[in-house]
């Protein structure tokens, strides 16, 4: 009992971060372009939460938990394949493929994107500077479990000439009957760059609510003076495998839907972003992914 009095607390104290959040813009956090399909329609929520390989970016030590999501066709060590496609105003087109090996006890990735017209400078968004610019991105990461329900990991990614490191961990435990355990996740952002910039600590809350239901949200540089940047998700798996989701991606609304049958699984995300984060008005996402495990 007061377990979840304890966790029902974290979650509001989340939530009412996540309200204030939205009203600033920080560019601390997840790219936009770096997500698979499912975690950007939770409005880019999934650091207590994603166990594909986007773990890698938002909290390697999710690939220790990837096996506890495996179809009842197989033991939850099939390697799994996906291949991320997005359209926006942050690359005029980016693909991405990613390898994950799953096992009882740990998890690694690998992945490999691709951009057209990236939307960075130094880590300054500005997308008029990049028109013709392609930008090849490469990550791998890797998660063990330490102990019941606890597991850490790391992460390492190549992206524009810079080096950035990743030190995460979760932690699962049992909190309504009959559903599966609530998650708490931390991300150590940026432990080793080439400039020496100090890392930036992510935490992430995932509970589930009903059968099925799941809500999120992802706080950004809590360790910050004012308020940190939030993201907030849902996300509702019916039996015939199909999920609907929805969320708020730094103050803009996000949808998904995603559909699972045997070892194939499609989703898809639509974003929206500030108005002035680009010279255009309204500017939107569309990112799809398609997996298989084999």
């Amino acid at each position: 009992m007061h377990k979840s009095v304890t966790v029902v607390v974290v979650a509001l104290l989340l939530l009412a971060l996540t309200t204030a959040g939205f009203c600033q813009y920080n560019t601390v956090g997840l790219s936009a372009d770096s997500a698979t399909a499912r975690w950007m329609g939770m409005g880019g929520t999934g650091i207590a939460v994603a166990n594909d390989e986007g773990a890698i970016d938002f909290n390697p030590a999710n690939l220790a938990t990837m096996h506890l999501g495996a179809p009842s066709s197989d033991d939850g060590t099939a390697w799994e394949g996906s291949l991320t496609w997005g359209d926006s105003a942050f690359n005029e087109l980016s693909e991405k493929l990613g390898v994950v090996k799953p096992s009882a006890g740990w998890g690694a990735a690998v992945s490999y994107e691709h951009a057209s017209e990236a939307g960075y400078v130094d880590g300054e968004l500005a997308p008029q500077a990049f028109e013709g610019f392609t930008d090849d991105i490469v990550e791998a990461g890797y998660a063990h479990t330490v102990c019941h329900g606890l597991s850490v990991g790391a992460s390492f990614i190549d992206w524009s000439g810079q080096d950035q490191s990743n030190l995460g961990a979760l932690y699962a435990f049992p909190l309504f009957n009959c559903l599966p355990p609530a998650r708490v996740g931390l991300v150590w952002q940026n432990v080793f760059t080439q400039n020496d910039e100090p890392g930036i600590l992510n935490g992430g809350l995932s509970l589930p609510v009903a059968p099925g239901l799941t809500v999120a949200s992802d706080v950004y540089d809590i360790t910050k003076d004012a308020f940190p940047f939030a993201t907030v998700g849902a996300e509702y798996c019916m039996k015939d495998g199909v999920s609907l989701r929805a969320g708020d991606y730094r103050g803009e609304f996000a949808a998904g839907a995603g559909y699972k049958v045997n070892q194939w699984r499609w989703d898809v995300a639509y974003n929206e972003f500030p108005d002035h984060w680009f010279n255009e008005d309204n500017p939107q996402q569309w990112t799809v992914t398609g997996s298989v495990r084999f």
